[in-house]
This record gives structure tokens, C-alpha cells and sequence, in this order.
């Protein structure tokens, strides 16, 4: 028990400062005032000034649990209980529906606009636009030497 008075002994306020429990909470576990501890929050303090002193302080925190153990006994059926919910699973859940919909939605759009969106065209179009490139530079290399040819006529 004596462990806790060394919190007094470097000074509460720095303790408080350093460790964010509120001063009158560690003023309450000096004074071994258990009535105006909240025991979840109050284990909790325990932990991290063990932690942040290097304090020894389980002789404090089984006089605490002692003291809890007698005093709330009806209180424990009252106990406060949260429940988890898996967001995890429901989650990829989401996921899995919205790609469904997506791939859904895609290929109703495809379907509908098949006529408007033939890929045959575009590849068509692009091979007919390189075909006519390959005429076109053909056409300039045979323009080229005709001239090269009437050049060398008048010489």
C-alpha cells in the first residue's frame, strides 16, 4: 500500500499532467477513498501508472477488489453489458452485394445499347485508318521519286 504514496511524492498535479487521470481521481487512491472510485476506470488508472512509475501497486488494487467485492454485491447482477456488433462480416457483405449490382448494371446496359456499340466498327475503322496511313506514305515515296526522276530528265 505504501507504493501508491509515492504518486504523492512526485506531486499529483505531475502525475496528473503526465498520465491524464484527473488529480482528484489520484487524490482518491492516496487517501484510499474507494467510495468515490469507479471500479472499471479505477483499474484502469492501476494499469497505466504501474506502467508510467514502475509502481508496484497490486497490495492497492487487491485492497480495492476487497473492498468492491463487499460493498457492491448486488450491484453485479446490474452489470453493464455492451454488445459487439460484427462490422467486419456485414462489411463484405456490402461489398459483395454492391459488385453484384455493379456487374448487374453493366451488363443490363450492354444488353440495352448492343446495336449503338458495336466494338466491330472501331476495330474496323482503326485497322482502315492504318492501312490508309501505310497507302498514304507508299504514295509520297513513289510522288518523291517521280519528282527525283523528272529532276534528273532535265539534267
Amino acid at each position: 500500500m505504501d507504493n501508491i504514496k509515492k504518486l504523492k511524492e512526485i506531486g499529483l498535479k505531475k502525475v496528473s499532467d503526465e498520465t491524464h487521470i484527473e488529480q482528484k481521481y489520484l487524490q482518491y487512491m492516496v487517501d484510499c477513498d474507494f467510495e468515490k472510485l469507479n471500479r472499471i476506470n479505477t483499474l484502469g488508472f492501476v494499469k497505466i501508472l504501474s506502467r508510467a512509475y514502475e509502481v508496484d501497486l497490486s497490495a492497492w488494487s487487491e485492497a480495492f477488489e476487497e473492498y468492491w467485492a463487499q460493498t457492491h454485491k448486488d450491484d453485479e447482477d446490474k452489470g453493464l453489458f455492451i454488445v459487439v456488433d460484427d462490422k467486419k462480416q456485414s462489411r463484405k457483405l456490402l461489398i459483395f452485394i454492391l459488385i453484384v449490382i455493379l456487374i448487374a448494371t453493366v451488363s443490363f446496359l450492354f444488353a440495352l445499347f448492343e446495336n449503338k456499340i458495336n466494338l466491330d466498327n472501331y476495330i474496323n475503322q482503326s485497322e482502315t485508318s492504318f492501312e490508309q496511313s501505310s497507302i498514304a506514305v507508299q504514295l509520297k515515296m513513289k510522288l518523291r521519286e517521280q519528282q527525283k526522276m523528272k529532276i534528273k530528265q532535265k539534267l
